[in-house]
């Protein structure tokens, strides 16, 4: 695999305000609940995202083609919102048809050529670096049966956050777009907070998301050394740390691997084993937010709302057309950004970011939790684009 890149330095300039709202917007779930704002952050994010979409489509007057992809797909994804539920199921369509779409369509337009999509990259290093130092703040007011957490939020949120920078950080160190020491400086603390969080979603997603990369550097004689000694930091790192990562946290993680299911998982088992039938009996979909009122868990009393599967969530409340056009656009990303990982380091980066974001999706939250595959499939759909230094010629006249 050969990437052919300007020096890096090229890149270690002060990263663009245009990524790095877009980073922050996908993640901005993490930082509400530690911060007392007169407004809500998530929709400050998505005004600045916004009009700097809007600016740039204005500019070149073209909508890149990755970008009307995804418009059509949520077009015909409307079909959820027919029967779409009360309470729950409005504000989920609301959401979805906004701030979800807004992050969908502006990734293309502001990640638009090789340079815009590794300022992103250290934008997400900068927004996972700034949460995992929040959450070794917290270490040590940690209880006997507590996980880590940081600013107040979830540990799934904190896990999705630091696992994305810690997966870029890998990602451009393996491409030599990192130094060994900055790469050793944000991975071990960000390895160590992962783990901590006792999320397992996204533990898993960084481990399968990096993969490709590895097999692809493993090619390459200086990249087999850096695989090597990815294996000896990645054993040394967890046989010093393992000591002090919360019992609770280490709990979670042995129960999970041992093939052990606790009640989490197997709550999750159940949602697919009753999904499936219901998605057979309803071709056009349930509606949005309906989950609940037609597929009955018996495992857990607390209600479920969503079956932590997005594939499985559409093909229920949008129907077996919203979920065909979902799996034809992943699979068209894919075979797009596998192409553009062997020949450039911002394709490396879509596709890590795709997988990681893909894997997460398909076994915890919502549509709206998911921005960042959203985001992954439009990247994935441009990379083409995104492997040049300059805008390719877009398909789509805007206006």
């Amino acid at each position: 695999m050969t990437w052919t890149i300007p020096h890096p330095r090229v890149y270690m300039r002060a990263v663009g305000w245009r990524e790095f709202a877009l980073a922050a917007f996908l993640f901005a779930g993490v930082f509400k609940s530690a911060l007392s704002l007169p407004f809500d952050l998530t929709v400050a994010l998505a005004g600045v995202v916004g009009v700097a979409t809007a600016w740039r489509v204005v500019q070149t007057q073209r909508l890149p083609s990755a970008a009307i992809w995804m418009l059509g797909l949520w077009v015909v994804m409307m079909l959820g919102l027919f029967q779409v539920g009360p309470g729950y199921g409005l504000e989920k369509a609301a959401r979805f048809y906004t701030l979800t779409l807004l992050g969908a369509v502006a990734t293309p337009v502001l990640l638009h050529d090789r340079n815009a999509v590794l300022r992103f990259g250290y934008a997400l290093l900068f927004v996972g670096g700034l949460t995992a130092f929040n959450a070794l703040q917290s270490y040590q007011s940690l209880g006997a049966f507590d996980r880590l957490e940081a600013f107040d939020a979830n540990t799934i949120a904190l896990g999705r956050t630091v696992g994305s920078s810690l997966l870029v950080a890998l990602l451009l160190w393996l491409g030599g777009h990192l130094r060994g020491a900055a790469t050793l400086l944000l991975a071990a603390p960000m390895t160590f907070v992962l783990v901590s969080s006792g999320s397992r979603g996204p533990l898993i997603a960084v481990a399968l998301a990096i993969t490709p990369s590895l097999l692809m550097s493993l090619r390459r004689a200086r990249g087999a050394g850096r695989v090597g000694l990815f294996g000896l930091m990645l054993l040394a790192g967890g046989l010093t740390a393992l000591p002090f990562v919360p019992a609770q946290s280490l709990a979670r993680l042995q129960t999970f691997f041992s093939g052990d299911l606790d009640r989490s998982s197997a709550t999750r088992a159940e949602a697919i084993t009753y999904t499936l039938p219901e998605i057979v009996r309803n071709p056009l979909g349930v509606g949005f937010g309906r989950f609940e009122e037609v597929v009955p868990l018996t495992i857990t009393t607390t209600p479920i709302i969503y079956p932590h599967n997005l594939l499985l969530e559409i093909g229920l409340e949008a129907g077996w057309l919203a979920l065909a056009a979902l799996v034809g656009l992943l699979c068209l990303g894919l075979s797009r950004v596998f192409k553009a990982s062997r020949t450039s380091i911002a394709g490396v980066l879509a596709l890590g970011l795709l997988l990681f974001g893909l894997v997460n999706a398909l076994v915890s939250g919502d549509v709206n939790d998911n921005r960042l595959f959203w985001a992954g499939l439009a990247l994935a759909l441009t990379a083409r684009q995104i492997t040049n230094g300059s805008p390719a010629p877009s398909t789509s006249r805007y206006g």
